[in-house]
């Protein structure tokens, strides 16, 4: 049976389910629980973040690179309304903007 093979603390806590499908309901409330947390802890990290002066600009966008993923490694898809706020977005995609940012870093060195 799946108790015996439990470790003793896990054997506590579901020893008291008698059929698998409680144990399964018991644990699928609480990864999806923890789950939730991890979505809104993405979402909270995507929401706040903000570019400074003080670093470079290639290493922010990279960070907002990686947040990007974090949304769509955890399925979290923005809303269309969000694009509302970007009416004359200059570049289709983050690769464009990435060619963009690093040809204006090169073009003010030259300068």
């Amino acid at each position: 049976t799946i108790l015996n093979t439990l470790s003793n603390g896990l054997y506590d806590v579901y020893s008291q389910h008698k059929f698998a499908y409680e144990i399964w309901a018991q644990l699928k409330k609480k990864y999806i629980i923890e789950d939730g947390g991890a979505q809104k802890y993405v979402t909270a990290n995507f929401l706040g973040f903000k570019m400074t002066e003080d670093k470079e600009v290639t290493s922010q966008i990279h960070g907002f690179h990686m947040l990007i993923n974090d949304l769509k490694n955890e399925n979290i898809n923005l809303l269309p309304n969000l694009l509302c706020f970007y009416p004359q977005r200059k570049h289709k995609n983050l690769g464009h903007a990435i060619v963009h940012v690093r040809n204006e870093e090169k073009r003010t060195q030259m300068d």
